[in-house]
């Protein structure tokens, strides 16, 4: 059994940078087991969203998957063209990068009121509230349940 390979100096110092360019790492598994897989939060179309990224151990970065614009691949000796490339990426506005935590304090806050609503109305005895909050519920789970674990 082969030990698990350790990141190389460049790779972990892209990956600062790639963050500090607002780049956050996903935590949905990629097909490549040994790269990270990074996303930018802009959705700005006009000027062109900037593409996800895969830093692999190694520091080579490849853009993925892009077949519109082309694949871009930087080296790990190629500083001044990544550098050029991140010069291109548009800082994340405010509300871009603030967005997946208000969307997750809003659906669970729905749920966390939901389930007040439910506890109130089965402690006060008014059924007509409590079967009415029970198909609420019961209506609900798919949409938060894609909301928060598909994404």
């Amino acid at each position: 059994m082969t030990a698990p390979s350790e990141p190389s100096e460049i790779a972990l110092s892209r990956l600062d940078t790639l963050i500090a360019a607002g780049y956050a790492v996903q935590r949905r598994h990629t097909k490549v087991a040994t790269a990270l897989s990074l996303h930018h939060p802009s959705r700005r179309r006009k000027r062109g969203a900037p593409p996800s990224l895969l830093l692999y151990e190694d520091g080579l970065v490849a853009t993925y998957p892009q077949p519109r614009q082309g694949r871009l691949r930087f080296a790990p000796d190629s500083i001044v063209d990544f550098r050029a490339f991140l010069d291109r990426v548009p800082a994340p506005t405010a509300w871009e990068k603030m967005a997946p935590t208000v969307s997750k304090i809003a659906v669970f806050g729905t749920i966390a009121s939901v389930a007040g609503v439910t506890l109130w109305s089965i402690y006060d005895g008014q059924v007509a509230v409590t079967a009415f909050v029970v198909h609420l519920i019961l209506f609900a789970t798919p949409f938060i349940g894609i909301r928060l674990f598909l994404r």
